[in-house]
This record gives C-alpha cells, structure tokens and sequence, in this order.
C-alpha cells in the first residue's frame, strides 16, 4: 500500500495526473479505488510507520482531499470532510472555494436550503433553538 502511496506521490511531484491509473480499473471495478483508500488510512493503525513512511501518508492524504474535483477520488473522501465543516471558512474563501467546482456547489446550496428549513421549523415548534452550522 505505501509503495502505491509513494508512487502517487511522485507522479504529483512529476506534475502527470497520478489518477489516471486509478481510473482505468475503476471503470471495470469501481470498489477497488475505495478499498485502496480505506487500506491507506488504516495503513497507520496497523503498524508503526518510519518517518519516511508517515510523511508519504501525510503527502498522499493532502494530494487526495485537493482532488476533490475528481469524482473518483470525491467519492472516498468527501465522507471524511463533511460539507457543514466549510460552513467555518470564511466568506471569501468559501467562496472560492465552491466556484472551482460547480457539482459541489450545487451539494452546498443544498445544504444551506436544508438549514434554512430546519430553522423555519424549529421557530415555527418552538421547542429546541436550532443550532446554526457554524456553532456545532
């Protein structure tokens, strides 16, 4: 596993889309990409990894969760960086943000229209005060 992450990493290095690969199997197997990943974040877990060896996790782990444009990659790690957390980034870079990939903005406007309906019922109960995205 951490021979892949090293490779993946290079090809970033490299500046060559280190997914392309990904992509080929996923086509034929799309669960093998996902159970790749989830190899890959319980790779710590299972022994311990030299300095080396965390700092190429570490590496791996940013290059994935700034591949959320990949639908491939989103799918594995959008769970793990849950669309209310953005709701603590600042207007501007939020902003940002979302105008880089129209799919999540669409998941974010969404959301927003979740929160507002929450807090219209929570007033209308008038039971529990709903509590905002931003203070959970």
């Amino acid at each position: 596993v951490l021979s892949i992450v090293m490779m993946v990493n290079e090809k970033f290095r490299e500046g060559v889309d280190a997914w392309t690969p990904f992509h080929a199997s996923h086509a034929a197997h799309p669960e093998k990409f996902a159970s790749f990943f989830r190899r890959v974040m319980a790779v710590k877990s299972e022994r311990a990894l030299t300095v080396c060896e965390k700092t190429a996790h570490l590496i791996f782990l940013i290059h994935v969760f700034q591949s959320l444009e990949d639908e491939m990659v989103r799918a594995v790690a959008l769970p793990l960086v849950s669309l209310p957390l953005w709701a603590n980034l600042s207007p501007g870079r939020l902003t940002l943000e979302l105008s880089k990939n129209a799919q999540l903005e669409k998941h974010w406007r969404y959301l927003q229209k979740k929160e507002a309906k929450a807090a219209k019922a929570a007033a209308k109960e008038g039971g529990a005060p709903h509590v905002p995205l931003r203070e959970r």
